[in-house]
């Protein structure tokens, strides 16, 4: 039986994230550390980077599988569906800017709507997104901070990623330092709803 209620806070969530991609992106000024990773597969691969994410989202989802199971669920499956929608309804609205006030806002705004995003899909108990499902998981099992486990993974995807001539900039490094600490937050504030 469907619960609407889960599959809503679902759909939200992948929404959220989508929209944060898409400031990430419209800021010009480099994106998250997996995207500049799979960006670098990209271009050392010649494979097309919507193809990379769909492996490296494999990838994730065999991980989490290996690493905690019941995390999967429709959410998993169906999270990268709307997180595309998500970014073509913004990429529709939203103005592109030299103005680097407005691209510093944008950026602000993609971290604070993916951490809600990452935090409305995993409270939501209806499949986590692969990636953040497997920190999560690694975080239950070693009794590490959330925060901690993402910064070591995300900084890790970064040094690849640049070392595979991805890009990345100012938007980079603040999903690095800050996405974890604010999705744990989120998550947290989330779970006492």
């Amino acid at each position: 039986m469907i619960d609407w209620k889960k599959l809503t806070q679902e759909i939200l969530g992948g929404l959220l994230i989508g929209f944060a991609s898409c400031f990430y992106i419209t800021a010009g000024m480099g994106s998250d550390p997996m995207t500049t990773m799979q960006e670098g597969i990209s271009i050392q691969t010649g494979i097309e980077l919507g193809m990379v994410s769909i492996i490296t989202n494999i990838f994730f989802i065999t991980l989490l599988f290996l690493t905690d199971k019941k995390r999967i669920g429709i959410g998993t499956v169906i999270n990268p569906i709307f997180i595309t929608i998500g970014i073509d309804i913004l990429e529709l609205i939203l103005p592109v800017s030299d103005i680097l006030i407005i691209r510093l806002i944008y950026i602000v705004c993609g971290l604070l709507t993916a951490a809600l995003g990452v935090g409305l899909s995993i409270t939501a108990h209806y499949g986590d997104l692969s990636y953040d499902g497997f920190v999560l998981a690694l975080s239950e099992k070693t009794k590490l901070q959330f925060r901690v486990i993402r910064w070591v993974f995300d900084g890790t995807m970064l040094i690849l990623g640049i070392l595979m001539k991805g890009s990345w900039g100012l938007g980079t490094v603040n999903a690095l330092v800050l996405q974890g600490t604010v999705i744990q937050f989120f998550i947290k504030a989330l779970s006492k709803k």
